[in-house]
């Protein structure tokens, strides 16, 4: 169905580590002005990338075979390293949301949320959407509230880039290439029997550009203030209002446990089983949620930037794989 593809290109982009600021801070916060400009450059790549992800994949028995050809085999290992990556800064989000939410034992709460992703990752694709979309909605609202509201905050002036051009243009491209990425096979597979799923996916990657541009400007704006914290964005919510702050970081706590069981679920079709890339993950949480993000997933961008160039390549006629 079309809006199964939409889900889950939103899915694979607006998860907790998305939810919780660090994902955007560190690709796109930390640059200062620049923020907007490349959120927006983004933004038309989601929904460009998104777009060429359904036309090349879904008419094939086996979309990876479609989309990566003989490279197959590393393309799916690649694709699982992904998801096992990701699913640990999941796992480490969620141990540092109980910490500062209940108190607990930041290993008890990565503990739980691996237990709840290895648990959920059984669902099947069809439960895993339903779920995933009543979640999106949640932290989508939630992220547009505490971004908007963050923008009126008093802060210092927006500091001018740190980096160079080349630099800050090559974050966002490889932002969006290991998003889409991890997207790829649940895309395909999601767009199957429906005419309409390129459209559909092009609006998820235009409606998490959106949110990504809109939290881009807050993170930036008050970047001194939480350029170091685990989970900046519900720290600038709670700043707003304790009430918000709570009520996000339980749409940060539903959302990270739906996207953990997808993750778990690719990350486990290379590890053979859900619950061993859960034990995985949850092994590889204990580098915190700044040593997986800030320094993994750009790791990932780097990987995944040459990839976003031949998803982006037209098809030769008669083929359905670049």
């Amino acid at each position: 169905m079309a809006w199964q593809a939409l889900v889950a290109t939103l899915a694979a982009t607006v998860g907790a580590g998305f939810a919780s600021g660090r994902e955007v801070y560190v690709f796109f916060g930390a640059n200062g002005t620049w923020a907007v400009g490349l959120g927006s450059a983004a933004t038309l790549l989601l929904m460009v990338a998104a777009w060429c992800t359904v036309s090349k994949g879904r008419k094939a028995a086996d979309p990876l075979e479609a989309l990566f050809g003989r490279y197959k085999a590393a393309g799916r290992v690649t694709l699982g390293l992904f998801s096992l990556l990701t699913l640990s800064a999941v796992i480490a989000v969620l141990g540092s949301l109980g910490r500062d939410e209940l108190g607990l034992p930041t290993w008890l709460g990565a503990l739980a949320a691996a237990v709840a992703a290895g648990a959920l990752a059984g669902g099947g694709m069809g439960r895993q959407r339903v779920a995933q979309a009543i979640m999106l909605a949640a932290v989508a609202g939630f992220v547009s509230v505490a971004a908007a509201g963050a923008l009126t905050l008093p802060a210092p002036p927006i500091p001018r880039p740190g980096g160079s051009t080349w630099r800050m243009l090559s974050a966002a491209w490889g932002y969006v290439a290991y998003n889409i990425a991890l997207a790829t096979d649940g895309i395909a597979r999601s767009s199957r029997g429906s005419k309409h799923a390129g459209l559909a996916a092009a609006g998820g990657g235009l409606i998490a550009g959106l949110l990504l541009t809109l939290e881009a400007a807050a993170l930036a704006r008050h970047g001194a203030l939480v350029g170091g914290r685990d989970l900046p964005l519900l720290a600038l919510a709670t700043a707003l209002h304790g009430g918000l702050g709570h009520a996000f970081a339980a749409a940060i706590a539903l959302a990270g446990v739906s996207a953990s069981a997808s993750f778990a679920t690719a990350a486990g079709a290379m590890l053979h089983g859900q619950w061993r890339a859960a034990a995985a993950g949850l092994a590889l949480s204990a580098f915190g949620v700044q040593g997986l993000v800030d320094r993994a997933y750009p790791w990932m961008a780097a990987t995944a930037a040459a990839w976003l160039v031949v998803l982006l390549w037209p098809a030769r006629r008669g083929r359905t794989a670049p």
